[in-house]
């Protein structure tokens, strides 16, 4: 797993081929790359539309920069219409007011399942998908930002990754939230089944539900 920084346009377009099949980038910029992160089969049409536009017959970049789609190696889940999301926009899934858990790609599926254990609990739960991890969805962080309690869930490096960015984007609303920021560690990791690792690591809705049980009892 590789992390890079990229700032400018020029800075991307210098990078080896080889460095461009990555999974984890670390974007110092957000306003220079557009990082998408994919659930479903149904959303690579939808986004990939929004990125890339005929103009007069001929193909362009509707963005002002790079365009990075994240596809999970496993395999996807298919949905219906009226489950994917709009243009760039993260998706809201349920609406609550003690815990929000935003869900980066992949995880959607384990992040549901523990807002269903949840809320057989007798715990109000708000989940998100946020698609796309930047720029971040502003009505995504400022929702988040009303709960006392916050859980971002990745797939991808920690250290770095999207869910530090929504943490400080959280943080800079001035708010009393507690954010749990769970991803991949910076640590070797033996080869395997993704999702026996993942569950391992806890990122699987058991390890979700059991840090949300966690932080509601402080």
């Amino acid at each position: 797993m590789k992390t890079i920084t990229v700032k400018t346009q020029a800075e991307w377009d210098a990078l080896p081929k080889s460095f461009k099949e990555f999974t984890t980038i670390r974007v110092e910029s957000p306003e220079h790359v557009t990082i998408i992160t994919d659930r479903e089969t149904e959303e690579i049409a939808n986004l990939c539309h929004r990125v890339i536009v005929l103009r007069e017959g001929r193909v362009s970049v509707e963005l002002d920069g790079p365009a990075i789609i994240r596809w999970p190696k496993t395999a996807a889940r298919t949905a219906h219409e009226w489950e994917v999301g709009h243009g760039l926009k993260a998706r809201r899934l349920r609406k609550g007011t003690e815990i929000c858990i935003i869900s980066v790609g992949k995880m959607l599926d384990a992040a549901e399942q523990a807002a269903t254990a949840l809320e057989e609990e007798g715990v109000s739960v708000t989940l998100w998908d946020a698609r796309v991890v930047t720029p971040l969805d502003q009505s995504m962080i400022d929702d988040a930002a009303t709960h006392r309690a916050v859980i971002t869930v990745e797939d991808g490096l920690r250290a770095g990754g999207a869910g530090e960015g929504m943490r400080g984007a959280i943080h800079a609303l001035h708010t009393k939230s507690e954010v749990n920021v769970m991803g991949i560690p910076t640590m070797y990791i033996a080869q395997g089944k993704p999702d026996v690792i993942l569950a391992e690591l806890g990122l699987d809705a058991a390890g979700i539900t059991a840090a949300a049980r966690e932080m509601l009892a402080r």
